[in-house]
C-alpha cells in the first residue's frame, strides 16, 4: 500500500482563476470581503459577521463592499443589523456566479473545508478561517492549520470568533493592506492546479495494476 497526493480537484471556472493577480486595496479604496459557509451557510457568520461590521469606524464601513452568503431563515435578522451601518452588502443563500466573487474578493471569510481550501489556495485569496468544531475528527481544523502556520490566512476557533477578536483583525488588515499582499503569497504553495489530472492518472495507475 502506497499513499499519493493529489490535491483536491476544483471546478474549471474556479481553475481558470489561477494566474490571475491579487492588488490588496489602498488604505482609502474599496474593500471587498467575501463570506461563504459552506452548501447552506454558516450560522456563526450570521452572528457574529454582520456584529463585527457595524461596530467599526465609520469611514472604515463606508469602505466595505460585501458579499455574503445566508441561510434563508437567517435573512431578515442579518438584513436588519446591516441597516444599522453604511455598508453596502449583498446577501444570499447562494452564490451563483463564485468564480467572480472570488476573483473580486480582497479577503474571504470562510469556513475550512476541503473544497474551500482547495479554492483559496487556487485563486490566493487571503483568507480568515473558522474550522466546524463539529466536523467530522476535526478535519476543518487540519485543513486550515498549515494555512495559519504558513500566515495565508488567519484561524479562529469558534470559541475565539467574536466581533471583538474579528474587529481587531479587520482594522489591521484594512489599515494595512500589505499583510493582505503578504498573505496572498503565501497562500500561492498550497495550489494544487493539476488535482485533476493527478487523481485521474493515480486511478487509472490503480486499476491498471489490478489488472495485471
Amino acid at each position: 500500500a502506497y499513499t499519493t497526493f493529489t490535491g483536491n480537484p476544483v471546478r474549471p471556472e474556479i481553475l481558470a482563476l489561477k494566474n490571475e493577480p491579487y492588488y490588496a486595496p489602498a488604505p482609502n479604496e474599496p474593500f471587498h470581503i467575501l463570506i461563504i459557509g459552506g452548501s447552506q451557510g454558516a450560522k456563526i457568520f450570521s452572528e457574529i459577521v454582520p456584529q463585527t461590521f457595524i461596530n467599526l469606524p465609520l469611514e472604515l464601513q463606508k469602505r466595505l463592499k460585501v458579499v455574503q452568503q445566508c441561510r434563508p431563515e437567517y435573512l431578515p435578522h442579518t438584513k436588519v443589523i446591516y441597516r444599522q451601518s453604511f455598508i453596502e452588502v449583498e446577501l444570499t443563500p447562494f452564490i451563483e456566479d463564485i468564480s467572480t466573487q472570488y476573483r473580486q474578493a480582497h479577503l474571504v471569510i470562510a469556513r475550512s473545508g476541503a473544497s474551500t481550501i482547495a479554492e483559496l489556495a487556487i485563486v490566493r485569496r487571503p483568507a480568515i478561517l473558522v474550522p466546524y468544531a463539529a466536523s467530522l475528527e476535526a478535519d476543518q481544523s487540519y485543513n486550515a492549520a498549515p494555512m495559519g502556520q504558513a500566515k495565508a490566512a488567519w484561524v479562529f476557533k469558534e470559541d475565539e470568533f467574536t466581533p471583538k477578536n474579528l474587529g481587531i483583525l479587520l482594522e489591521a488588515l484594512m489599515e494595512k493592506p500589505e499583510k493582505l499582499t503578504l498573505a496572498s503569497k503565501a497562500m500561492e504553495q498550497f495550489g494544487q492546479p493539476n488535482a485533476t489530472e493527478q487523481l485521474a492518472y493515480t486511478v487509472a495507475e490503480v486499476i491498471g495494476d489490478r489488472l495485471c
